[in-house]
C-alpha cells in the first residue's frame, strides 16, 4: 500500500514538530500487526521477506530462532537493495550475532538509505513512495539499532521531518494508523539516544508564563527543564514549567528573556529562543483640564463655546497626569461616519500639557471632508506601559464650513437648500458691425474674382476624363468640403470631424493620384499626336 502523505488542516513549519496526535497513542501497535502464519516452516526460505516472516513468527510456533547470517548476506546481495530490502536485512541482523551485526549495519546503512529515498516536500516533512508498511517497520529497526548502538543515526531535523510526515498522514485503513503509531512509538522512544520529537507551546502573561515541551501524542515531556535568564539573572523552572516573573523585578516596558532547555541536544523542535515579554506599569495614569479653544482670525486669544470657521485655529489642550510619558497622545474629530485625527504634542514649558492645533482653512477638505456641523472631539493616549489606553471625550465643537452640515438632525428632506448666488461676468465690448461686414466681403472676394475671370476667359468641361478614379476624387473633394461646413455650423464636433476625415483623407489621397496620372497620360498622347512644326 503507497504511503501518501496528505496535507490536512494543521500544518507544520520549518524546524518544527505538527501539531501532536493523541489517536496514533496505540501501545499494542506492533502486537496487532503481528499474524501467526507457521506455514511459513513448510519450505526453506529463499529471498529476505520468507526469512524475516521466519523470525517473527518462531515464537509463536515454538520453532528455533537462529538467525543465520550467511543466508542473510546472500539474499541482501541477490535483492534489489531497496529500502524494504534493507529494512529486512537489519532487522534480521539484529538478532543475529552481535559480532557481525555491526560490519553488516554500516554495509546496509538503514538510515541513510531512508532519508535518501525520501522526497522533501513543503520544507516540512519527508514524502517516500516505499509505503506506510516499509517506512515505517524501518523506522522502527532504525531506532532499535540506536538504541543498541547509542549512535546518533538520524539528525534532530530528519526526525522531525519523519515525524511530521507520520503526524500530518491521512491513514485509510486500521492497519494504516497502526503502523504509524508504531513508527512514532519509536521516535518517542526516551531510551534510543537519537532526539525526541518535540512541540514547544508557550502560554500566559506576565507575570505568570507556562514552557511545556509536548510529545507526538501531545503528552508533556516532564524531563524537561527550563531556564529563564534576563540580563544576568537565572531562573530555573520546576517540571510543570510555570515561572514567576516577578522575581526578576522589572521595570515597566519592553523586556527581552532567553529560554533555554538542559539537554536541548536530546530534543528535536526545539532550540534556545529569545523572547521578548511587556511589564505593565501599575502607576494610575489619567486625562485632566480637557479644553477645546477656538482662536479667531486676527486673533491670539483662544475661547472656549464658540463656533470655528474658514481662517481660525482649533486648540485642543489637555493635561496626563501620572508617572508615565505616553508615546501617542492624539485628537480624534469625529461626526456621523467621517473621523479626523491630529497629533498632540507635550508643551515644552508645562510637564504633562499637551496641545494640538489644527488650521481649519488648511484642514477643511483632508480632515474634515468640508462638512460643517457639531464635530465630537475625543483625547487618545497610549503608551507600552499603560494597561489600557484612555479615549475621553472632551466635548463638541461647532464648525462653519464650505459645505452643508450632513447630520440627521440638519438633514431634513423637505428643509429649504440654502441660496446660491452666482455672478456671471459682464459681457466684452463687441466691433462694430460694419468691421464685421468687411471682413465678411473680404473672405469672399476671392470667390467673387472667381466668378468673374470665369465669365471672362470661360470655362468648360472638355479636359474632364470621366472615370472610377476622378469621379472618386471629386467626390471625396466634396466630402471634406462638407465635413467642414458641418464642423463649422456646429453639426459635428472636432472628434467626429477627425475621425471622417482621417477616412476620407485616404480615399482622397489614393483617387486623386489615380485621377492625375490618368490626366498627365492623357496629355502626353495628345502632345504626340499633334504634327511637328519645320
Amino acid at each position: 500500500m503507497k504511503l501518501i502523505f496528505t496535507l490536512l488542516t494543521i500544518t507544520a513549519s520549518a524546524n518544527q514538530l505538527a501539531q501532536p496526535n493523541p489517536a496514533f497513542n496505540l501501545p499494542n501497535a506492533k502486537n496487532s500487526l503481528k499474524t501467526k502464519n507457521c506455514a511459513i516452516f513448510d519450505s526453506p526460505a529463499t529471498n529476505l521477506v520468507e526469512l524475516n516472516e521466519q523470525r517473527v513468527n518462531a515464537e509463536s510456533c515454538e520453532k528455533e530462532n537462529v538467525v543465520d547470517m550467511a543466508q542473510v548476506k546472500k539474499f541482501y546481495a541477490a535483492s534489489s537493495k531497496s529500502l524494504v530490502d534493507r529494512t529486512l536485512a537489519t532487522a534480521l541482523a539484529l538478532h543475529g550475532p552481535k559480532a557481525e551485526f555491526k560490519s553488516f549495519k554500516n554495509k546496509v546503512d538503514l538510515a541513510k538509505s531512508l532519508v535518501k529515498s525520501s522526497d522533501m516536500y513543503d520544507w516540512s516533512r519527508f514524502e517516500n513512495d516505499a509505503g506506510v508498511n516499509a517506512v515505517a517497520i524501518a523506522v522502527d529497526t532504525i531506532v532499535q539499532v540506536a538504541r543498541l548502538t547509542q549512535e546518533k543515526l538520524l539528525s534532530s531535523d530528519e526526525i522531525l521531518y519523519l515525524a511530521n510526515s507520520f503526524l500530518l498522514s491521512d491513514p485509510q485503513t486500521t492497519q494504516d494508523t497502526s503502523y504509524i503509531a508504531l513508527a512514532l512509538s519509536a521516535l518517542n522512544d526516551d531510551a534510543s539516544g537519537l532526539a525526541k520529537p518535540v512541540k514547544f507551546v508557550k502560554s500566559g502573561s506576565y507575570p505568570t508564563l507556562n514552557f511545556q515541551l509536548r510529545d507526538v501524542f501531545d503528552n508533556q515531556v516532564e524531563t524537561a527543564r527550563f531556564s529563564v535568564k534576563i540580563n544576568e539573572q537565572v531562573l530555573d523552572l520546576k517540571a510543570d514549567g510555570n515561572a514567576d516573573l516577578t522575581s526578576f523585578n522589572l521595570e515597566a516596558g519592553l523586556h527581552e528573556y532567553d529560554l533555554s532547555v538542559s539537554g536541548s541536544d536530546m530534543y528535536a523542535g526545539f532550540d534556545s529562543k529569545t523572547f521578548k515579554i511587556f511589564v505593565p506599569s501599575a502607576a494610575k495614569v489619567s486625562v485632566e483640564s480637557a479644553e477645546v479653544k477656538v482662536v479667531k482670525k486676527g486673533s491670539t486669544v483662544g475661547k472656549t463655546g464658540v463656533s470655528g470657521t474658514l481662517g481660525d485655529k482649533i486648540v485642543v489642550s489637555f493635561e496626563v497626569v501620572g508617572s508615565a510619558a505616553p508615546h501617542q497622545a492624539m485628537v480624534k474629530f469625529s461626526k456621523g461616519g467621517l473621523e479626523a485625527f491630529a497629533l498632540a504634542k507635550l508643551s515644552h514649558g508645562h510637564d504633562g500639557l499637551y496641545l494640538s492645533t489644527i488650521e481649519i482653512s488648511k484642514s477643511e477638505q483632508s480632515m474634515f471632508s468640508s462638512v460643517s456641523g457639531k464635530w465630537e472631539v475625543t483625547i487618545l493616549v497610549a503608551d507600552i506601559t499603560m494597561p489600557e489606553p484612555i479615549s475621553q471625550s472632551a466635548g463638541k465643537i461647532k464648525l462653519i464650513l464650505s459645505g452643508e452640515d450632513e447630520s440627521e438632525e440638519n438633514n431634513q428632506e423637505f428643509k429649504p437648500k440654502r441660496t446660491i448666488f452666482h455672478t456671471f461676468p459682464e459681457a466684452e465690448a463687441r466691433p462694430a458691425a460694419t468691421l464685421s461686414f468687411l471682413f465678411t466681403a473680404l473672405t469672399l472676394a476671392p470667390l467673387g474674382v472667381l466668378i468673374v475671370l470665369w465669365g471672362i476667359i470661360g470655362f468648360n468641361f472638355k479636359a474632364f476624363n470621366l472615370n472610377l478614379w476622378s469621379v472618386m476624387f471629386h467626390a471625396a473633394i466634396g466630402a471634406v468640403m462638407a465635413l467642414y461646413v458641418s464642423y463649422w455650423v456646429g453639426k459635428f464636433n472636432m472628434f467626429f470631424t477627425v475621425r471622417y476625415l482621417a477616412i476620407i483623407g485616404i480615399v482622397l489621397m489614393i483617387s486623386g493620384n489615380k485621377h492625375l496620372n490618368a490626366l498627365a497620360k492623357d496629355r502626353k498622347i495628345i502632345t504626340a499626336e499633334k504634327p511637328k512644326s519645320d
